[in-house]
């Protein structure tokens, strides 16, 4: 996932949003529908986005021409409704959205996503710290 557009950059933020995941092909827990399968993600744990990535790069480019760029880190949408729009977008199976708490939000942003011929932008926030919650009345 990356940022359709940057609207600020160096924060420092925390508060509780949400993430589109998939339910784990290796059991418990969870997975982003965007990496591979050789990880799970578990409930109520903080999970440090470097532990988690696939390359050693920090950087994302939303352009390569102009250098508009951010350090990488867990995308959450501040909406349960962007959240869902996303998923819907993406159209990978198994995927659900889960509140999460975040911590060390860095960059704050937009994500379109289009859904018909409509395009609608959500508000995301990337953090490097994630905790999914876990709901109540489950397990």
């Amino acid at each position: 996932m990356c940022l359709t557009r940057i609207t600020k950059k160096g924060l420092n933020l925390k508060g509780c949003g949400y993430k589109v995941l998939k339910n784990s092909c290796l059991g418990d827990g969870f997975q982003t529908p965007c990496c591979g399968a050789s990880f799970t993600l578990n409930e109520n744990t903080w999970l440090d986005e470097k532990d988690w990535r696939e390359n050693g790069f920090n950087t994302i480019y939303i352009d390569y021409q102009s250098s508009r760029s951010y350090r990488k880190g867990w995308h959450i949408f501040s909406s349960r409704r962007g959240a869902e729009a996303w998923r819907e977008h993406m159209g990978v199976p198994r995927c659900c959205v889960k509140k999460v708490e975040y911590k060390k939000g860095h960059t704050v942003g937009e994500q379109e996503c289009s859904l018909s011929i409509k395009r609608h932008r959500y508000k995301v926030v990337v953090a490097k710290f994630m905790k999914i919650m876990e709901e109540r009345g489950k397990r």
